[in-house]
Formats: structure tokens, C-alpha cells, sequence
């Protein structure tokens, strides 16, 4: 594989510019990242709006969410309701008041998409989301399996 490959492999570079991104919001928040990614998966949630629901989307450990989800309804930027027709389920859903910081999430998510696809035609994005599927659902498959393919 190039270098390429193993830099961005280890996320560091993706990080660094999410960290560069990220750090206003947090400091005016004074939220964590994973927080305001949680908060994002809540608002964007649609049906899928359980704890476990956002665990298995985005593959948050089961302490992040328990953590996040405790902190985000103590400030009100959630809150939480109870399935009427199973009382085990509970549904996630962000307030008004976390509004102002959802607005300031999206244009960040869109400044960080233009920066990663800046010079790249739409085929070629098409052409990575197909190949990061694949490798998303070989993760997920090695995970599962606690095996990695052979070489």
C-alpha cells in the first residue's frame, strides 16, 4: 500500500483537521467532541433513535453513549422518552434549545466535507463511498468474527 493509504489509515491527519474544526464549538458549548457527534446522530436519528440504535450505527462504546446521553439531558439538549409500547426502549430526541448548536454542527460538517473532497469529481467520490463501504462492512465483519482475513 502507499503512504497515502497508511496515513490516512491511521486517522491522524483527519483528526488534526477535526480538532482544528471542532475546538471553537466545543469551547462555546463546553461539550466534548464525541458529545456533539451524539448530538448530531440523536438529530439525525430519524427511527433509529435508541442508545443501542446510535451505538450500532456509529459504533460508540456503550460508555460513551451512557456518559454523553446523561450530560446532554442535564443541559437540555435532549430528551428522552419512554416507547409506549415497550417500556424497555427509549427514544432520543434533541430540544430547541440544542438548535443553535446543531446549526453551528452542520455548517462545520460541510466545511469539513468540502475541505476532504475539495478537487474531487463526483465520480470519484462515488467511487470512494463505494470502496469505504466495503471496507466499513470488513471492519465490521472482522470485528464480529474476531478474525482478520488472511493475507
Amino acid at each position: 500500500m502507499t503512504n497515502d493509504f497508511e496515513v490516512l489509515m491511521s486517522g491522524q491527519p483527519f483528526k488534526r483537521l477535526a480538532e482544528q474544526l471542532y475546538g471553537p464549538l466545543m469551547e462555546r458549548s463546553g461539550l466534548r467532541k464525541v458529545e456533539l457527534d451524539i448530538l448530531y446522530c440523536i438529530a439525525h436519528a430519524g427511527l433509529a433513535d435508541t442508545a443501542r440504535d446510535i451505538m450500532e450505527r456509529r459504533q460508540f462504546s456503550k460508555a460513551h453513549i451512557s456518559k454523553s446521553v446523561d450530560h446532554l439531558k442535564k443541559l437540555g439538549y435532549i430528551e428522552i422518552q419512554t416507547d409506549p409500547e415497550d417500556r424497555r426502549y427509549l427514544h432520543l430526541h434533541t430540544t430547541p434549545m440544542a438548535q443553535p448548536i446543531l446549526k453551528d454542527l452542520e455548517a462545520l460538517r460541510a466545511t469539513l466535507r468540502a475541505t476532504l473532497f475539495k478537487g474531487i469529481t463526483p465520480e470519484e467520490r462515488e467511487a470512494v463511498s463505494q470502496v469505504l463501504t466495503k471496507i466499513v462492512h470488513n471492519l465490521r465483519d472482522a470485528s464480529a468474527s474476531g478474525e482478520a482475513a488472511p493475507h
